[in-house]
């Protein structure tokens, strides 16, 4: 009797056993899972606050480019006033690029994008500058004599060879019915004679005609070329 009392004790202290050594696995286990966990958790927590990082910052450069192009918005009274205040624009803008560029030597694709806005800003500055020559010719005023007005045409003829040849058929033109016109305007009476005045009126020759024709189709032609100059780096600044 006293064995198999021993024996039941001894089977129930081996199933405590068991039990005991069950219950601390489990806890070892839940414990490593945990600690994985918590782990898994604090990655997350650091990857997380890293994106809201990188948020913030292209939240910051995506306001500072579209304040930047907001600026880049100017409105322009007359042509001459546009061009002066393009001219003050693309300068500063040259320089602003200018200074990006040494900034973002090591952003490859900005660096080649900077670097064509660069190069159209500056083309469009000498375009710019070209033009605001022509516009003081056509501000000046014609010589009323043939010998200045010659040399008045002839070296406009050689700026606007330089800055937009195509205007120099329309120079030739204008030289050509020169002599023309200045026969008929020299030809006036020196007389106070009203009748001997009207034959001078009437004596106006359709090549002296076509000199003043020329004249105002020159200028017609170098106006429509500066504004559509104006118009096109307008463009370009709107999409810089």
């Amino acid at each position: 009797m006293a064995r198999v009392i021993i024996l039941y004790v001894g089977v129930a202290v081996a199933i405590v056993a068991a039990f005991m050594a069950g219950y601390y696995l489990q806890e070892y286990y839940l414990g490593m899972e945990n600690r994985m966990l918590k782990s898994e958790l604090e990655k997350l927590r650091i990857e997380n606050e890293a994106l809201r990082a990188e948020l913030s910052q292209v939240k910051s450069k995506l306001a500072s480019i579209t304040l930047e192009n907001d600026d880049l918005k100017a409105s322009i009274s007359s042509l001459e006033k546009r061009v002066d205040e393009l001219l003050s624009s693309l300068e500063e803008k040259e320089n602003e690029v200018s200074s990006l560029l040494s900034r973002l030597s090591e952003e490859e694709e900005q660096v080649s994008s900077l670097t064509q806005t660069l190069e159209k800003i500056r083309n469009s500055v000498s375009m710019l500058k070209k033009d605001r020559e022509l516009l003081v010719v056509l501000s000046e005023g014609i010589p009323n004599t043939r010998e200045e007005a010659e040399r008045f045409w002839n070296d406009t003829r050689k700026l606007v060879e330089r800055i937009e040849p195509n205007l120099v058929p329309t120079i030739d033109k204008i030289l050509f019915y020169l002599d023309y016109y200045f026969d008929w305007l020299e030809s006036v009476p020196q007389t106070e004679d009203p009748q001997a005045f009207c034959d001078w009126i009437f004596s106006y020759t359709v090549e002296a005609d076509q000199y003043n024709r020329a004249v105002q189709e020159f200028r017609s032609e170098a106006y429509q070329i500066v504004l559509s100059h104006v118009n096109q780096v307008l463009l370009e600044v709107e999409e810089a």
